[in-house]
């Protein structure tokens, strides 16, 4: 399974996810090991996921 996003949405896990959550450049981050979605700021971000040759984008608007 390959998670994508947008360039606001960081994703991955350990301590990269907690560098990215005190930088202050992502609107939200989401823990690809444990497929928690965390929203830091107000906004629109876009996450994608491919698996078995399948590829499903979702767009979601933070307030």
């Amino acid at each position: 399974m390959q998670w994508n996003g947008s360039d606001n949405v960081f994703i991955g896990s350990g301590e990269e996810l907690t560098r990215a959550e005190t930088s202050g450049k992502y609107a939200a981050l989401f823990n690809d090991k444990t497929g928690e979605l965390k929203a830091l700021k107000t906004g629109g971000i876009n996450l994608e996921v491919e698996a078995n040759g399948m590829t499903k984008e979702q767009t979601i608007v933070i307030e």
